[in-house]
């Protein structure tokens, strides 16, 4: 127990220290978009502006993406069987339901029996 209470003790000494050291960062910025965040991770926090340089090529200059029949038929075929599968789904669901109904009148029977 005295283990457990000094780590946690330990724990929120890290945790207070590194947020200390945030706070100078932030207060020699003097940045006021941060200012409510200072608890806050820096990944967590909302970028300030969009920087080009940390963006792959590819989300710089999207590429249009050309649809051929065959993809549009893959599509659909991925769209009728996920269909089916909700049918299925659903046409089970009766049974499902029979069979939760049986196995609660046996817990019932079994309670009536031991009385």
């Amino acid at each position: 127990m005295t283990l457990l209470i000094l780590c946690i003790s330990v724990y929120i000494a890290i945790i207070l220290s590194l947020d200390f050291f945030d706070d100078e960062k932030s207060s020699s910025k003097k940045s006021d978009g941060h200012h409510d965040q200072r608890m806050m991770p820096e990944m967590m926090r909302a970028p300030v502006g969009h920087d080009q340089r940390m963006m792959p090529e590819m989300m710089r200059n999207p590429v249009q993406i050309e649809m051929t029949v065959e993809d549009y038929e893959l599509i659909i075929q991925e769209l009728e069987l996920q269909k089916k599968f909700i049918e299925r789904d659903i046409a089970l669901e009766p049974q499902r339901i029979d069979l939760e109904i049986q196995r609660i009148t046996n817990e019932k029977n079994k309670l009536k029996v031991l009385d």
